[in-house]
């Protein structure tokens, strides 16, 4: 299922999670407490290591919400193209 994302997607959704975090002035360690996650289960999606549109939805919203990321934004953008895709 991971295959068929494309990684520019990835890339971007990466990119979304870290100018959203630094915009807020919050560190990786304090994203994931938020989200309540691991740090290093929070890096993996800041480096696509892990994909934000295959993980569960409670996990996609705690690290949506943890940043201030509104899901609206993220479904339209992200998800409903990846839905296409498939």
């Amino acid at each position: 299922m991971y295959e068929k994302i494309d990684p520019a997607t990835d890339q971007s959704i990466a990119a979304l999670l870290r100018a959203s975090r630094k915009s807020k002035g919050l560190t990786q360690r304090q994203v994931a407490d938020k989200a309540g996650l691991l740090i290093r289960h929070y890096t993996r999606f800041e480096c696509c290591e892990r994909s934000l549109l295959v993980a569960s939805f409670n996990t996609t919203m705690a690290v949506l919400e943890a940043p201030d990321i509104d899901p609206d934004y993220f479904a339209a953008t992200y998800v409903d193209a990846y839905n296409q895709s498939v």
